[in-house]
């Protein structure tokens, strides 16, 4: 009665919990059923993968009855799959709250990373899921843990997916809000890249450095500016206008904003990000925005009183780039501006004498 099904490989208890059928799996328990899960047949499409355990498993479906009925019939709530995700992870990852707690009280550790060093919040914040959340942040998980390949804290990753809820949470509770990754990228750069308007306000509530620059250059090259990546997105002119009106400086974050286009230029320009950074090549954001064609963008730039003299690495302002690139619409806008208001705009030819520099969020949000 409790063998494996001769095709598919699955047992009574298995099936019994990918069902979520409790009182069976209590009856199962009860009369001395094996534990371990059968290999992973290839006909068997729906399955478990084939490192996890059952405690896994129950934990990924969130029933905490299963989760503490198996605890009790003697698996280790520490262990883990074939990449280091314990019963801990999956609960986080799968937004069940209340397993994570019978799990804590079993003496499962909040803290215990992963093989890529992913710890549950980092998942849990990945997702959005705000109850998981707030009890991993009870349970005092790490804040400010850096995980996965690019060195993110969980506020990076919640920000990058627009989860702005969880984002808040974080930031609540004492998340740096100025920690960069493996590149130096913070969690702003992320915000102003994916164009998530909503993640930026919360960031600059929290005092972000909208000049902080990423190191996705070679370290000897200058750190680059912020603005220009905010100038190539779609919608991006709501970013860039922030970037370039907050407290002054360098103007990395809106290089990001006018790349990706995706919204928020012009909270990036309200906030103090420099029209007039240089980033790769010579550009300012003026430059990325006229080359990809977004006049909404290069009006917003223009209005915060961006420099349109201002020479590439190649002797090309802004309006020479829209030419080249046939922006024909931004071409004429800039011809146009430039007689209207004469006093708006620079004068001076300025050529740049630096290197190419690091982006910042401004410009991979227009360029990518």
């Amino acid at each position: 009665m409790l063998a494996q099904h001769p095709k598919n490989n699955c047992t009574p208890l298995l099936l019994a919990v990918k069902g979520m059928h409790e009182s069976i799996v209590l009856k199962l328990l009860a009369v001395g059923v094996d534990l371990k899960l059968p290999p992973l047949n290839a006909e068997h499409e729906d399955g478990y993968r084939p490192e996890m355990n059952l405690l896994h498993l129950a934990a990924e479906k969130g029933s905490d009855t299963i989760v503490r009925a198996v605890l009790a019939a003697g698996f280790q709530v520490h262990a883990k799959d074939q990449l280091g995700h314990t019963a801990f992870h999956y609960a986080a990852l799968n937004d069940h709250p209340h397993v994570l707690r019978v799990l804590h009280s079993f003496g499962a550790d909040p803290n215990t990373p992963s093989r890529d060093g992913c710890h549950a919040l980092h998942m849990a914040s990945f997702k959005g899921h705000v109850e998981t959340v707030k009890v991993l942040l009870e349970l005092e998980c790490h804040i400010n843990t850096r995980g996965g390949a690019p060195g993110c804290t969980p506020l990076h990753l919640a920000v990058q997916e627009g989860k702005e809820e969880v984002a808040g949470l974080l930031l609540e509770a004492g998340a740096a809000v100025d920690a960069g990754d493996i590149d130096r990228c913070t969690p702003l750069h992320w915000a102003a890249e994916k164009g998530h308007i909503g993640t930026v306000q919360r960031l600059f509530e929290h005092n972000a450095d909208v000049n902080a620059t990423d190191e996705v250059f070679p370290r000897t090259a200058p750190p680059a500016p912020l603005l220009p990546r905010a100038a190539g997105n779609r919608g991006g002119d709501d970013t860039c206008s922030a970037l370039a009106g907050s407290r002054g400086g360098d103007g990395h974050l809106l290089h990001l904003a006018v790349q990706y286009m995706h919204g928020g230029g012009t909270m990036l320009l309200k906030n103090g990000a420099n029209k007039n950074a240089l980033i790769k090549w010579g550009h300012t954001a003026l430059h990325w925005a006229a080359m990809l064609g977004h006049e909404a963008v290069v009006s917003a730039l223009i209005e915060a009183g961006a420099n349109t003299h201002i020479r590439n690495r190649l002797g090309k302002t802004a309006r020479d780039v829209a030419c080249d690139n046939q922006r024909i619409h931004v071409e004429t806008y800039l011809w146009t501006a430039n007689r209207q208001h004469p006093n708006m705009l620079g004068f001076h030819t300025i050529r740049p004498s630096i290197g190419e520099l690091p982006e910042t969020p401004v410009s991979v949000h227009i360029y990518r």
